[in-house]
């Protein structure tokens, strides 16, 4: 599985899933990508987990991604502080903040 937060840099301080990679949505809406998003695209057994603070950033990055052929594409729903009250032991760092 491969995790991304669509947050921007500054947003994205406080905390982040463990093992993530950073990736702007604004970056995805521009058709840039990762070497590991390419990798990942359509693989056997993959998935590539898009999350944000609230869904509405990784929503719309998903929808980019499936527009250009990816169909292993999945938000995380209820955004990083859903996730975070639930598993707390996959968040590094301070939800409160």
């Amino acid at each position: 599985m491969h995790t991304v937060h669509c947050r921007t840099r500054r947003c994205s301080l406080p905390c982040h899933l463990l093992q993530a990679r950073s990736f702007p949505q604004r970056l995805l809406m521009q058709d840039k990508s990762t070497v590991e998003l390419h990798r990942y695209r359509n693989a056997e057994g993959k998935l590539i987990v898009l999350y944000d603070d609230c869904e509405r950033l990784a929503a719309a990055a998903a929808h980019q991604l499936v527009h250009r052929g990816y169909d292993n594409v999945f938000v995380l729903t209820g955004g990083l502080a859903s996730f975070g009250e639930k598993f707390p032991a996959y968040v590094e760092g301070d939800l409160d903040s």
